[in-house]
């Protein structure tokens, strides 16, 4: 028989992994969602279950995420600009809803159709920024979107000016182009950083930290406003953290190489 007929074992999915890892995200959205003792005790087991997550990641054969892709400073940064860059989209898509819901008294159907735009312009901008980063480049083309998305976000954030939804939706059509601007040259970037052969656990790895990044924006938004009646003031402050989230997508987008080489 020769070697090349032997048939490879199958790679074992990493269970403890994706229970260890889905358990600690989960208590992080209950720290959020609690107060007191229950926040407490449910903060602690989310940071050992975190922390076994990483020794376990870092021994077993198969991991479900391979922590070592995030030594590589071009994976590392895309990965940051993804997650900040969701942890803020996120957090305002379920923000809103309820600040002109609770605050202005709007009807939930006139909310959603001016978060629409946000949507619109990031389906309209995606294939635009992945065409400019190839003539003008991925570092440039991610920091301008990320900035672009920074500056319509500033625009909603002055909530004691939305009297409306409608007087969102030109912020919101700003963050949406930003994101659509940046993002496919944003995962260009963490893809190239990687071999073919990882390309699968690359891919993963961006995704969750798509879902971490969107985890971490909810649960602030859930303990910034959790009581049941809360005003203007309280929606400002949640929307400091997104914007302080951009800029540090914006910051980490200056990280990305110019232009990448995605053949390994």
């Amino acid at each position: 028989v020769s070697p090349t007929s032997v048939a490879k074992p199958s790679a074992r999915f990493d269970v403890l992994g994706s229970v260890l890892l889905g358990a600690g995200l989960t208590l992080l959205v209950i720290v959020a969602q609690t107060s007191g003792s229950t926040a407490l005790a449910a903060g602690s087991a989310a940071a050992v279950l975190l922390l076994v997550f990483v020794w376990w990641e870092r021994r077993v054969p198969e991991p479900v995420l391979d922590l070592g892709l995030f030594l590589q400073p071009t994976f590392a940064a895309s990965s940051a600009v993804i997650g900040l860059q969701n942890l803020a989209m996120y957090a305002l898509l379920f923000q809103l809803p309820i600040f002109f819901e609770q605050v202005r008294e709007a009807e939930a159907g006139t909310t959603g159709r001016t978060i629409i735009g946000m949507m619109i312009a990031m389906v309209i901008l995606s294939p635009i920024g992945g065409r400019l980063s190839e003539s003008i480049g991925i570092r440039i083309t991610a920091f301008v979107g990320t900035l672009t998305s920074l500056g319509g976000l500033y625009l909603v954030s002055d909530f004691g000016n939305l009297g409306s939804p409608s007087d969102a939706l030109l912020g919101l059509v700003l963050v949406g182009a930003g994101l659509g601007l940046s993002s496919a040259p944003t995962q260009a970037a963490a893809m190239s950083a990687v071999s073919r052969t990882n390309a699968g656990m690359a891919g993963g790895a961006v995704s969750t930290a798509r879902y971490i990044g969107g985890v971490i924006g909810i649960s602030v938004l859930g303990y910034l406003l959790g009581a049941e009646q809360v005003g203007v003031d309280a929606h400002s402050v949640a929307a400091s953290v997104y914007l302080a989230a951009l800029i540090l997508a914006a910051i980490s987008a200056l990280a990305l190489p110019g232009k990448v080489n995605l053949v390994h």
